[in-house]
């Protein structure tokens, strides 16, 4: 099976299944014909599918890796040291060796927290996504992991808080479901050749090609924007500025830039001057042209009183006077 990682995305996605796999062997063993889960620690790796599908998310929609793109992977970390730890004092014999290793197998909840939380925010994200193979991809992926959560949370409570015998051990289908997941990746990886002809998941036009911001994105993120400033006032906030809007949406902000000018092809100034002169607008008949000139300009969120009138020019053709004298004079003849 020939698999062709096409970027960042097919690399973290590869990386997640084979993670699964080794999950999988590690905990389970054949002994007398049977296949038994030993009584192994609980495997740190399991903290990584969280964030891999977070980093997977994120190069989905050409978005750069940062140093910030690394806390998530800091409860890995820390649950690895503490792995180790319990691991030596076994190893050893230590006194405490019972009781932290006890400790350690009991704290898998925080495995469910980790998946549910990352799978949650990545349903989120591509819930109103166009449907391609690799958003379709992490979606199911998101899903099997909140199961797989799911029963963790429903061992946890009949083991430690009810003490019931289940007569059945759940953690074989949690790794069934984690050989699926692994499965899907591997299924998605050999049809990447020909689903992927550019370095995501789908067509990539010519003027995205150098930034890597796929077709499908570019729409999903103007669209976005457009529905932030239909249904809210945030273009009249005096201090709106790229980054601002940036930190509102969670988009990144070299790619937002990119939307306005290339998508829109607009400026995001003039993109949020049109908002403020409609708004402007509106408030000049509800008020029948009483309101000043200069109150006005500061209640749409421009600085100035001659930033108002430039772009109240540029986008009517008029200036504010003007428009209240052609339009709202009650004076003037029908």
């Amino acid at each position: 099976m020939l698999l062709k990682l096409a970027g960042t995305f097919n690399k973290l996605i590869l990386l997640s299944a084979c993670l699964g796999i080794y999950v999988v062997f590690y905990k389970l063993q054949w002994i007398a014909n049977e296949i038994k889960c030993n009584e192994r620690l609980w495997n740190p790796v399991w903290m990584l599918f969280g964030p891999l599908l977070h980093l997977a998310l994120r190069s989905l929609s050409g978005a750069r890796t940062t140093s910030k793109d690394g806390l998530h992977l800091i409860p890995a970390a820390l649950t690895t040291v503490l792995y180790a730890y319990v691991w030596f004092t076994k190893i050893f014999h230590y006194t405490w060796a019972s009781s932290s290793f006890s400790l350690y197998q009991n704290s898998y909840l925080v495995i469910s927290i980790s998946l549910i939380t990352y799978s949650c925010l990545t349903i989120n994200r591509l819930y109103s996504a166009i449907n391609t193979l690799a958003a379709d991809l992490l979606v199911m992926c998101a899903a099997i992991y909140i199961i797989i959560a799911t029963l963790m949370i429903l061992m946890y409570l009949c083991w430690n808080v009810f003490k019931i015998d289940m007569q059945i051990d759940y953690r074989f289908f949690s790794y069934f479901l984690l050989l699926s997941m692994s499965f899907l990746v591997f299924r998605y990886l050999a049809n990447a050749p020909k689903a992927l002809p550019a370095k995501l998941e789908d067509v990539v036009t010519p003027m995205y090609a150098n930034s890597q911001l796929s077709t499908e994105m570019a729409e999903r993120y103007r669209k976005m924007i457009t529905d932030c400033f239909d249904n809210t006032n945030i273009y009249l906030k005096s201090d709106l500025s790229l980054e601002l809007l940036s930190k509102t949406l969670d988009i990144p902000k070299h790619l937002l830039s990119q939307i306005f000018t290339v998508q829109m092809k607009l400026t995001f100034y003039k993109f949020v001057a049109q908002y403020r002169i409609s708004y402007a607008i509106e408030q000049m008949k509800s008020s029948n042209g009483m309101l000043t000139i200069e109150s006005l300009a500061y209640e749409c969120g421009f600085n100035s009183k001659t930033s108002f009138n430039k772009y109240f020019k540029q986008i009517t053709n008029l200036t504010p006077q003007e428009y209240q004298r052609t339009y709202l004079d009650p004076q003037r003849t029908p």
